[in-house]
């Protein structure tokens, strides 16, 4: 609960007291790994996961630790292992598909990426995080195969839905699955929306993102990432 809070110190001195009493604890090993990968302290995380894994083989969130630590240290096939590994554990865990998908997205295997962004939204359907990327990939995808506008509106909606169209991000997202969909009026709409709520939060980098699709969508043209 502190460590949810962000309340570090206070977190460390509890976990460090329970692996006084058992030092082979999985969960109080994980913890301090957590707190160290916050903390920026990469190594000493891995370190910690490690441990807890030889306590519990099974336990997805040093997995998935591990995999968050080699993605950061730029590491991507490791941590497609890492997360692999997660979910040969446990393969319902929406954590461990979502983070896969990041890392085979940057590793440019977007159809793989795809599959698992699906399988994280299959028990958890409110995951905005997953249902967002999922949404962005199969409407601004550059392999026209993988494109498809019907569902990446209905994701986007069902992310914009949950918080209530607030994100600009999500609202971004949705304005491009509309103009993949041929719906551009829907996209100026969403985009515009997009703006408002990126203004509010006073974020001018996405602002000049989102303006600059949003001119593309009012002369009728979807928007589609590089191949770069």
């Amino acid at each position: 609960v502190l460590a949810s809070q962000r309340r570090f110190d206070d977190a460390e001195g509890h976990f460090k007291a329970a692996l006084a009493a058992s030092p082979r604890d999985s969960h109080a090993l994980f913890g301090l790994g957590r707190i160290m990968q916050e903390r920026g302290q990469l190594d000493g995380a891995s370190t910690r996961f490690a441990e807890a894994l030889r306590s519990d083989p099974d336990l997805v969130e040093a997995h998935v630790g591990l995999g968050m630590v080699a993605g950061l240290q730029g590491n991507h096939e490791a941590a497609v292992e890492h997360y692999s590994d997660a979910l040969h554990a446990n393969p319902a865990s929406s954590e461990a598909h979502f983070r896969l998908g990041l890392e085979l997205e940057t590793l440019g295997r977007t159809r793989e990426a795809i599959e698992h962004y699906r399988s994280a939204l299959l028990d958890e359907s409110e995951r905005v995080d997953a249902a967002n990327n999922l949404a962005w990939v199969l409407a601004t995808c550059p392999d026209p195969d993988m494109r498809s506008p019907t569902e990446a509106v209905w994701v986007a909606e069902k992310a914009c839905r949950i918080r209530r169209r607030r994100e600009p991000d999500l609202l971004d997202t949705l304005g491009a699955a509309y103009a993949a969909a041929g719906r551009f009026e829907d996209a100026v709409a969403a985009e515009t929306e997009a703006i408002a709520a990126a203004s509010r939060e006073k974020r001018p980098g996405p602002i000049k993102e989102i303006r600059a699709r949003l001119a593309l969508f009012r002369s009728g043209r979807p928007y589609v990432e590089s191949r770069d």
